[in-house]
């Protein structure tokens, strides 16, 4: 049964029309097959799992050849029973394999499940989705109160690297979400695609109360930065914490200029090593012929100041 099974496999992945994929399937050894194998459902089980396989290590005509063959041979049934199940790890494992199979029909019964309390269903479902319909799949984003955990942002990054952009009006509305991770995601996204249509939105995110949230808004402003938020940023330095100290001095060395030395002089009065090290550093970034305040740093700090 495996044999001949690869072999129609092989056969219709090579098919370039609807004429061929017919006469693949009418062939004798395939009429003999789905007779004895497709009402037996370990043999079905078997096939699925193969031609799911398959699929996957495939791209173009050859992967919608084996799409049809999935429907062609009712396999979807087995996928909408496991869709159906109790059991979450049978019904995350359909949830996927509906997706890897590019059935759009399915939306609406997955996209239900991108608010899932379980973990695994609601990951499966916010990728499925987005694999299925793109940028537009990211509207769960809107309604979810699920965390979406690190490695699930890198999944739906990764499934969403073929599309060219991301509407402005819907990072506005996710960078205004109470749930932080879904503005972790958001920031991501700006950063990604180097969105600057939403800059005025991440100044107002650095009265976030996240301190996580707030450092990455400035590692993001690093990206889309605009001149005159440098004032702006500035004031927050007072008021941040460590690591958004650092993400600052980072901005400014990468988009300061010699007229911001002054105000990174008023810095290095800190006890904070790390800190005066990357002022420093930031300085001879922008100012690389500014002397007399550097000479007098490391005058006072010699033990203390590594300038790289």
């Amino acid at each position: 049964m495996a044999d001949r099974f690869y072999t129609l496999v092989g056969e219709i992945s090579l098919c370039e029309s609807d004429a061929e994929r017919e006469e693949v399937i009418n062939q004798a050894y395939v009429q003999e097959l789905q007779r004895t194998c497709l009402h037996k459902r370990r043999r079905r089980s078997y096939m699925l799992k193969a031609l799911v396989q398959f699929h996957k290590s495939i791209h173009g005509v050859a992967a919608d050849n084996t799409k049809w063959l999935y429907e062609k041979l009712d396999l979807k049934k087995d996928s909408l029973q496991q869709l159906a199940s109790s059991r979450w790890h049978k019904k995350a494992a359909a949830i996927q394999l509906l997706a890897d199979m590019g059935q759009q029909d399915c939306i609406a019964k997955i996209y239900r499940y991108t608010n899932h309390a379980n973990y695994y269903i609601r990951s499966a479902a916010q990728v499925a989705v987005v694999k299925l319909t793109g940028v537009e799949g990211l509207r769960f984003l809107n309604v979810t109160n699920q965390p979406i955990t690190q490695w699930q942002q890198i999944c739906l990054m990764q499934q969403l690297s073929p599309y060219a952009n991301i509407p402005t009006e819907k990072l506005h509305t996710w960078l205004s979400s109470e749930n932080e991770t879904v503005v972790a995601l958001a920031l991501k996204l700006v950063k990604a695609y180097v969105i600057h249509e939403v800059h005025d939105r991440l100044i107002q995110c650095l009265q976030h109360p996240n301190v996580q949230i707030r450092t990455a808004v400035i590692e993001v402003l690093t990206e889309v930065f605009q001149p005159e938020s440098l004032p702006v940023i500035k004031v927050h330095y007072a008021k941040a914490e460590r690591s958004e100290r650092l993400a600052i001095l980072k901005l400014i060395q990468v988009n300061g200029s010699i007229a911001d030395v002054s105000f990174l002089e008023t810095l290095l009065d800190t006890l904070d090593k790390l800190l005066k090290n990357e002022v420093l550093k930031t300085i001879k970034e922008i100012a690389p012929n500014w002397t007399f305040g550097l000479n007098t740093a490391i005058n006072n700090n010699q033990n203390s100041i590594l300038v790289v």
